[in-house]
C-alpha cells in the first residue's frame, strides 16, 4: 500500500505539468479557431450562459490570448505571479464552459460533460501546480 502512495504521489506531484499545459494551449486554441469561424457558435442551448456573457468573437478572442500566453509560458521563464496569472485565465475559461454546459442542463450527462469537465480537472490540475518555474520534475 505504501508503494502505491508512493507513486500517486510522485505521479500527481513531482511530474511537470508541461505536457498537461500543452493539452490545454490545443484546447484553447480548437477553441478559438471553432469559436471565430463564421456562423454562429453560441446559437444552441448548450452554450446559453456564455452567450449571455459574450459572443462567438469576445470568446473566441479570450480562449486565443488564453492559448498564446499559456504557450509563451511553456517556452519562458516567468515569474511565479504571472504563471498563476495566466493558468488562473485558464481554469476560468474552462470552468465558464463547464458550467455552461451544466446550467443548460445538457443530456445524456456522460456525453455532454464528459469532455468539459476533463478539461476542467487538467486546468485545475495545472493552477494547482503553478510554480512559475521551468515546472521541471523535483528531484
Amino acid at each position: 500500500m505504501i508503494v502505491i502512495r508512493e507513486q500517486f504521489r510522485s505521479l500527481f506531484l513531482r511530474y511537470s505539468t508541461r505536457p498537461t499545459s500543452l493539452f490545454l494551449v490545443l484546447c484553447a486554441f480548437s477553441w478559438a479557431v471553432l469559436l471565430l469561424w463564421p456562423g454562429e457558435s453560441m446559437g444552441g442551448a448548450d452554450y446559453i450562459f456564455m452567450k449571455e456573457i459574450g459572443d462567438d468573437i469576445f470568446w473566441g478572442l479570450l480562449f486565443a490570448l488564453y492559448g498564446w500566453l499559456a504557450l509563451w509560458r511553456l517556452f519562458a521563464q516567468t515569474q511565479p505571479a504571472i504563471a498563476l496569472i495566466i493558468n488562473l485565465m485558464g481554469l476560468t475559461l474552462f470552468a465558464i464552459t463547464f458550467l455552461s454546459v451544466v446550467v443548460s442542463g445538457l443530456r445524456p450527462i456522460p456525453a455532454g460533460w464528459g469532455h468539459h469537465f476533463a478539461i476542467l480537472l487538467a486546468a485545475a490540475w495545472v493552477f494547482v501546480r503553478s510554480r512559475g518555474e521551468d515546472d521541471k520534475p523535483e528531484t
